[in-house]
């Protein structure tokens, strides 16, 4: 039984670095795929982890308007994540992917609006930007809105309100535990 375990562990050790090697061929013709693939596979824990090199595939990516590697580079340096931590840039990679429609990017930003990180605050321009992740159904934009109306931050205090919407962001999670756990 051990031989056998031995065996796969070489081997996906083995397929893993010709997973790699294929995926920087293809990026390196430019594959922007690929480049975002890299990112994902550097950044991840595990034995090929490298923060430098996942900030360098996602910033390629990302730079040919991959949406996907700009929220990662918006995340990695909201949270200085193998980068130096820099909310100016944070917000530049969010704002770029919350502008093409991504709702993670959208509640992220609108966040950072809320808490005056990297932009002037404003709980306007955060209520916007969580409302446009909220109607994609992003749990966690859903939630932002109850909190900012449990508060009163930029919106009239109003539990009932917030409440609705934590409501809301507590259904979209359990259907989607409920997926996971069918899967």
């Amino acid at each position: 039984m051990i031989k056998i375990i031995l065996k796969l562990v070489v081997f996906l050790f083995l397929f893993s670095g010709v997973v790699i090697v294929t995926f920087l061929f293809a990026a390196k013709v430019g594959n922007v795929w690929a480049e975002h693939q890299l990112g994902n596979i550097y950044a991840r824990d595990g034995f090929t982890q490298d923060y430098v090199q996942a900030e360098k595939w996602y910033r390629r990516a990302a730079e040919q308007g991959d949406v996907d590697s700009q929220w990662n580079l918006g995340v990695m340096y909201d949270i200085g994540r193998g980068v130096v931590h820099n909310d100016k840039e944070a917000v530049k990679w969010y704002r770029l992917a919350a502008e093409r429609g991504d709702a993670k990017a959208q509640n992220n930003l609108g966040w950072m609006y809320h808490e005056g990180q990297g932009v002037e605050k404003s709980y306007s321009m955060a209520m916007q930007l969580l409302q446009l992740a909220a109607k994609q159904g992003l749990t966690e934009a859903q939630n932002n809105i109850g909190e900012m109306y449990h508060a009163g931050q930029g919106v009239k205090k109003d539990d009932v309100e917030a409440v609705k919407w934590y409501r809301l962001a507590t259904e979209h999670m359990l259907k989607k535990l409920d997926v996971d756990a069918k899967k």
